[in-house]
């Protein structure tokens, strides 16, 4: 596979890579959904990604806690075709302790993609993530 970087000024850095893993599986790329790692006080509804358009093949969402002072935090990840009405696309389990975890749906993942973090906590450090499949 090869990769191409852009830096800010503008020049690039082209590099092959070779990816292998111990079970099998293929990377997955994809798109973050937080500012990388973020820290919320309370339930946060993310502002929406537009993926430019729907796709029909599914989807895999990753969700990291890396910190979390008290309570529990649930987070799904909703999709919408209008960024007006959304629906529940991928759910993932609640934590009250450090955690991450992968889940995945298959059919038709709508244009827009959002987070939304919900629960009784002080202080949860999280970052999440879709890649379309």
């Amino acid at each position: 596979m090869a990769l191409i970087l852009y830096s800010p000024s503008g020049s690039a850095i082209a590099a092959s890579v070779d990816y292998a893993s111990s079970d099998g599986a293929s990377p997955e790329w994809g798109v973050m959904l937080t500012a990388g790692s973020v820290t919320d006080g309370s339930g946060t509804t993310y502002a929406a990604h537009d993926n430019g358009s729907s796709s029909a093949n599914g989807a895999a969402g990753f969700a990291q806690l890396f910190s979390l002072t008290s309570g529990t935090v649930a987070w799904i990840i909703e999709h919408s075709s209008d960024d007006i009405s959304y629906s529940t696309l991928l759910s993932f389990t609640s934590a009250s302790a450090l955690t991450g975890e992968r889940v995945a749906a298959t059919g038709t993942v709508n244009r827009y993609t959002r987070l939304v973090t919900s629960g009784t906590f002080s202080t949860a450090q999280i970052a999440a993530g879709i890649a379309r499949l």
